[in-house]
């Protein structure tokens, strides 16, 4: 006699499995669904799509005549472009200058410019961009004026600005201001032979083969992925979200940042060449200096150089004109790690590498060429290296721990306080 019982088991068993196959259907039909809806976030929101790929807004877009400018879709850029929280009617102060000025190595709000204004207890407004020189600035005021300030700082960097003077003007690729060119034939001859000789970035490009060489990058299969698979981006950027925080808790931890040190330090010594990477290391304070990289591009004896100052001037100068009658106007001098660092480094080891040594000299030829020219004019200037060499003999370190030759937070700090004591700051803030 059958068990009636049986046919119902069998049923059952059939009704489990239908279940888990509607519940593998819903589940990928969901995920589908999910995946479309992620497709067109991406495609209707640009920031959806940088947050779950390595998809990432270019940093600059292209200006007709600065050549290119700061990109507004950037996450800590304003409207504008301008790395400020937010686009202003009005500012008490426009900064005005390269990736010194915009603050490279530090949070939007440690960059000097801000870190200014909450100082002085007025408004700041951050004009800078790397790349930018005084030929640059010069195309910008018109624009800083309409903040209508009552200072306007116009900083200038002794490690590159020259050369970007010299490169807007002359490059084919950056020539927006070709009206500025000499039209001296034993300048333009010099300035021909120079650029025979060899390019103005040669250093730059021995640097980044020693510290960056090639290889070591995530497999691009995955970048391709989460672009076709967003919901794989997802999984991913929660994954490099979480790698990010463990990398930022790992900063206060001293056997991970001594772990790194020695990793660079190891790169240094490999290298072998103290002209192309110095280590510094005096209590503790440890840096790595760049000395080929600058050289070249700071010596006046360079006829290339040597018309970016001239070039530098004549912007200054109509900077000025510009500004007359709507605002002040100081000069912001800031220098490159490697002078900062030059009386420390000759105490420390006594003898300095050759090509530390060149820097050093034309540097402060360059320095000097440049106060002589605004004091004639009655230009008001501040300079932020004896700030930042004050933080390095009383143990901070005003730049990280690498190659980078931007200041940290405590070197933006430092320039700050600098600027926040001068005289120009002062009269600012007594005019009420």
């Amino acid at each position: 006699m059958s068990n009636p019982s049986q046919p119902k088991r069998t049923r059952r068993k059939l009704s489990r499995g239908k279940k888990a196959v509607f519940a593998f259907v819903a589940v990928c039909f969901g995920l589908l669904l999910t995946e479309g809806a992620l497709h067109l976030l991406c495609l209707a929101f640009p920031q959806v799509r940088y947050a779950i790929s390595d998809e990432r807004p270019s940093p600059f877009v292209d200006d007709p005549v600065l050549g290119v400018r700061p990109n507004p879709e950037v996450s800590d850029h304003d409207s504008a472009g301008w790395r400020n929280e937010k686009r202003l009617e009005q500012a008490d102060i426009v900064c005005i200058g390269d990736s010194q000025t915009y603050g490279t190595s530090c949070r939007r709000e440690e960059a000097w410019p801000q870190v200014l204004g909450h100082k002085v207890g007025v408004s700041s407004y951050n004009m800078g961009y790397g790349s930018y020189g005084p030929t640059h600035h010069l195309s910008l005021t018109p624009e800083a004026l309409e903040l209508k300030p009552r200072l306007v700082l116009y900083a200038i960097y002794s490690g590159n600005d020259l050369a970007d003077c010299y490169r807007m003007v002359y490059y084919p690729e950056r020539g927006q201001m070709p009206e500025l060119r000499s039209t001296n034939a034993e300048t333009l001859a010099a300035i021909e032979r120079a650029e025979k000789d060899q390019g103005l970035i040669g250093g730059w490009k021995e640097l980044q083969s020693i510290v960056e060489p090639p290889g070591n990058k995530e497999p691009s299969w995955r970048s391709r992925l989460s672009t076709w698979f967003r919901l794989y981006g997802v999984v991913r950027s929660i994954r490099k979200k979480l790698d990010e925080d463990d990398e930022v808790a790992k900063v206060n931890n001293p056997q991970h940042m001594e772990k790194k040190w020695q990793a660079r330090k190891q790169v240094a010594l490999e290298a072998g060449d103290s002209n192309a990477l110095f280590v510094f290391e005096s209590g503790s304070v440890r840096t790595f200096l760049t000395p080929r990289t600058r050289a070249d591009i700071a010596d006046l004896e360079d006829a290339r150089i040597a018309e970016g100052m001239r070039l530098a001037q004549v912007a200054m100068d109509r900077s000025l004109q510009l500004a007359d009658g709507k605002a002040q106007v100081a000069i912001v001098l800031i220098p490159t790690k490697e002078l900062v660092f030059c009386d420390a480094a000759r105490k420390a080891y006594g003898e300095l590498p050759p090509t530390l040594v060149k820097l050093e000299r034309a540097e402060t030829a360059f320095w000097q060429q440049l106060k002589d020219f605004l004091d004639q004019r009655g230009v008001a200037w501040i300079d932020t290296l004896p700030a930042l060499r004050d933080s390095v003999g009383r143990d901070i370190n005003p730049y990280r721990e690498s190659w980078d030759g931007h200041p940290n937070a405590a070197g933006n700090e430092a320039m700050a306080e600098a600027i926040a004591g001068s005289a120009p700051l002062r009269a600012l803030r007594e005019g009420g």
